[in-house]
């Protein structure tokens, strides 16, 4: 059967086919995949929205050296950002069906986190569900060091409650390029902890910056290093059992560490890797389809739902589906 085998296999109602691909070659440059769909799960990026630290950098790029943006907040137009994509969010709300939000530990990563998929309660309102996030009020202005004040002196945001958010986790794995700059080193996680009650810090390891700490100010995180840890998270993510996941994270770690890992394979074509290369915007979003070649990887119980088994089981006991159903 020009190479091609079949053995018996009562796990497969009696058959499995050994064949595999004739021409690689020409299915290589097709580039079409085709996967289970337990091995696969729609990824959401989310780069951060407008800190602090971004407004000043835009005015000098040696702002970001400075210790008064250590962990930065978002300023007020990065609260409009937010905004927009809340209402984006909950417009889609049933498309996305996001099951689970992943953020980099930082400040402004949980901010935008909290202020996409939250609840922003008013001075009156009770609080009644968990709080994502407290009072937002930051340790600093966008204008310091810049040497010119502008009425965007604070940025004091309201409460934001958990009620109709999907669980929010903190990942340092999602972190931006790390040392050198005092922006990507993260506050305490006791800080954290009491800024947003709502969130799952499980991940996360140590009370102080010892990610950081391993660079310093002297030496910035190297872009195969940032690799390395991208590949490491989207085996984490591999791993999660939520099919829908939401990831809130930087610009470096986006452009230059997770989505370069995919560039100049024989999989996709050129145009297609040049438009993944593009610069994330603050508060920008793509979504991707994330699919594993790893048996074992998916949720064979969410793909059954889909699925049907056939055979002549199928005729013994109760079926799901209305009597007579194609």
């Amino acid at each position: 059967m020009n190479g091609t085998t079949v053995t018996n296999s009562k796990t497969n109602h009696g058959l499995r086919s050994r064949a595999y691909c004739a021409n690689t070659d020409e299915v290589l440059f097709a580039r079409l995949h085709l996967y289970p769909v337990e091995n696969t799960k729609v990824i959401h990026l989310i780069r951060h929205a407008q800190g602090f630290h971004n407004v000043a950098g835009e005015k000098d790029r040696g702002n970001y050296l400075l210790e008064a943006f250590e962990d930065a907040h978002l300023s007020p137009d990065g609260w409009k950002q937010v905004q927009a994509l809340h209402d984006h969010c909950r417009k889609f709300r049933e498309d996305l069906s996001v099951e689970l939000t992943v953020a980099s530990p930082m400040t402004r990563t949980i901010e935008t986190a909290a202020g996409i998929f939250g609840t922003a309660l008013s001075v009156s309102d009770p609080v009644g569900d968990p709080l994502l996030m407290d009072c937002s009020v930051p340790l600093h202005t966008p204008t310091e060091g810049c040497g010119k004040n502008t009425e965007n002196s604070e940025s004091r945001h309201v409460r934001i409650s958990a009620r109709d958010s999907p669980p929010v986790i903190a990942c340092e794995l999602c972190r931006e390029q790390l040392g050198r700059n005092p922006c990507d080193r993260r506050v305490p996680l006791s800080v954290l902890r009491e800024r947003f009650p709502g969130v799952d810090f499980s991940e996360v390891e140590t009370e102080s910056d010892e990610m950081w700490a391993a660079f310093g100010p002297e030496r910035r995180e190297g872009v195969a290093e940032i690799q390395e840890r991208a590949l490491s998270f989207l085996r984490w993510l591999e791993q999660r059992p939520e099919t829908h996941i939401a990831v809130v994270s930087h610009s470096a770690f986006l452009t230059l560490g997770l989505l370069p890992l995919f560039n100049g394979l024989p999989t996709y074509s050129p145009e297609l890797s040049d438009s993944m290369g593009e610069y994330f915007q603050n508060c920008e979003m793509r979504s991707y389809i994330l699919a594993s070649g790893n048996q074992g990887c998916g949720d064979r119980q969410k793909a059954g739902a889909l699925s049907f088994p056939g055979g002549m089981e199928v005729l013994d006991g109760p079926r799901n589906g209305p009597a007579g159903s194609a």
